[in-house]
C-alpha cells in the first residue's frame, strides 16, 4: 500500500469514528414524569362598611366642636393584613381662602393652616392608635399592625374617629381679634382612607 492509500484509509476511519459518536446521542428507550401544580394567588381585601372610604364634610362649625364615628374594618381577603394605613385626601377644588379686612392680616391663610385647627383621634377600644391634626393625616399613618398582625383572614374591628374643632383664644399681637377668626366661613371636603399592606411572604417548602 502506498502513501497515498494509506491517508485516504486513516481520513476514512476518522470520519467513521465521528458519524458514530454522533449517533450514540439518540437513546432507544425513554420514560418522562410529571408532576401537577396549581399556582393561587392570594387576595388583598379591607372592607370598611361596605366603601373603600369614608367622606367627611365639616362646615358651619364653631371651635369647640366635635363628632364621633364608629367604623368597622373587615377583612374579606383571603390573606392576612399586615398594617391598616390611615390617611386624607382633600377633595380638589373643595377649598378656598376666604379673607377678612377686619382682621390685622386680611383673615389670609392657607390650607395647612386650617387643617391644623382639627384635631382627629383614633381609638381600638381603649387604645389610642393616632391623635394628631387632620393635616398630619396628608401622609400615611400606621393605626394596626405596628406590632403584628393586624387583620387575619375573616376578622374584623371597629375603631372610633373623633374630630374636634379645636378651640384656641390666642389674640393677634395688639389686637382684641382671635386669630381663629381668621377660619370664619371656610370649609373642606376630604376622605379619610384606610389602606391595607399584605404580610411578607415566606418560604412554604415543608407546608
Amino acid at each position: 500500500m502506498n502513501i497515498k492509500k494509506k491517508m485516504g484509509t486513516v481520513i476514512l476511519a476518522g470520519a467513521l469514528g465521528l458519524t458514530l459518536v454522533g449517533s450514540g446521542t439518540f437513546a432507544a428507550f425513554n420514560d418522562v414524569e410529571k408532576i401537577d401544580n396549581t399556582f393561587t394567588a392570594g387576595t388583598l381585601d379591607l372592607a370598611l362598611t361596605g366603601q373603600e372610604k369614608t367622606s367627611f364634610e365639616f362646615s358651619n362649625l364653631e371651635p369647640g366642636e366635635s363628632f364621633n364615628k364608629t367604623i368597622t374594618l373587615k377583612n374579606n381577603g383571603s390573606l392576612a393584613i399586615k398594617e391598616i394605613l390611615l390617611s386624607s385626601m382633600v377633595v380638589e377644588g373643595s377649598w378656598t381662602d376666604e379673607t377678612n379686612q377686619k382682621l390685622p392680616d386680611n383673615g389670609v391663610n392657607t390650607m395647612g393652616d386650617f387643617l391644623e385647627q382639627f384635631n382627629v383621634l383614633v381609638k381600638q377600644g381603649e387604645t389610642k392608635v393616632f391623635n394628631g391634626t387632620l393635616a398630619d393625616l396628608n401622609s400615611d399613618k400606621v393605626i394596626m399592625g405596628s406590632e403584628g398582625t393586624a387583620l387575619d383572614s375573616g376578622a374584623n374591628v371597629s375603631i372610633d374617629i373623633e374630630i374636634s374643632f379645636v378651640n384656641k383664644d390666642k389674640k393677634y399681637p395688639d389686637s382684641l381679634f382671635i386669630e381663629q377668626n381668621k377660619f370664619q366661613g371656610e370649609r373642606i371636603n376630604l376622605d379619610l382612607i384606610f389602606e391595607a399592606t399584605q404580610m411578607s411572604g415566606g418560604d412554604r417548602s415543608n407546608k
